[in-house]
């Protein structure tokens, strides 16, 4: 399927195009919008279907907006937030295309719709898949630039963490604070 081929079933809600993604399949979703219609429903729910996305829209109403992305898809161009000035320049990774979103996040619409509401990291509102939101979009405060918690054992480097492994254990070269640990030469730690 070529991009911006029409999807006449869905005429009656607007101008809908999508990208066939040809040879490509995406396991990640995120939401990225609050709607009764994703009641209930996390990133877990959208992902790892073996090829969740394997079409999304490339093209859409201004009545509508995009409830969830297909992750890593990506954006080919730089985008600056004319609402959020606190919001660092996105620059596009050359990917097929996408839409900018005010996490900074720009990834390609997987699931559309209107009367929805945007997810705003940094607002002050804890929204849909936020974890936190501390009003602001800076790392390093217990909440991360992109509203997840900031500890360490979560997988993710977070600000001031040397390393983390994913679990709060000592002894595996990543300590319980998220330090590097000495160097061993074996598994025995000598």
């Amino acid at each position: 399927m070529l991009p911006g081929t029409s999807v006449q079933l869905l005429d009656q809600f607007g101008a809908l195009t999508v990208n066939g993604l040809p040879g490509l399949c995406f396991n990640d979703a995120h939401i990225v919008a609050v709607s009764p219609a994703l009641a209930g429903l996390a990133d877990v729910n959208l992902s790892n279907w073996s090829c969740s996305v394997h079409e999304a829209f490339d093209g859409f109403p201004a009545s509508s907006i995009p409830l969830a992305i297909a992750d890593g898809i990506g954006c080919p161009t730089t985008y600056v937030s004319p609402v959020s000035p606190a919001i660092p320049p996105v620059v596009g990774d050359g990917g097929t295309g996408g839409t900018f979103f005010e996490d900074g996040r720009c990834e390609t619409p997987y699931i559309v719709a209107r009367g929805a509401s945007s997810i705003l990291c940094g607002n002050g509102t804890i929204q849909a898949t936020e974890q936190c939101d501390d009003g602001n979009t800076t790392g390093g405060d217990d909440c991360s630039a992109t509203c997840t918690i900031e500890v360490c054992g979560n997988s993710t480097l977070d600000v001031g963490e040397a390393c983390d492994d994913g679990n709060t254990l000592n002894g595996d070269g990543c300590s319980a604070a998220c330090t590097i640990e000495g160097t061993h030469s074996d598994k025995s730690g000598k």
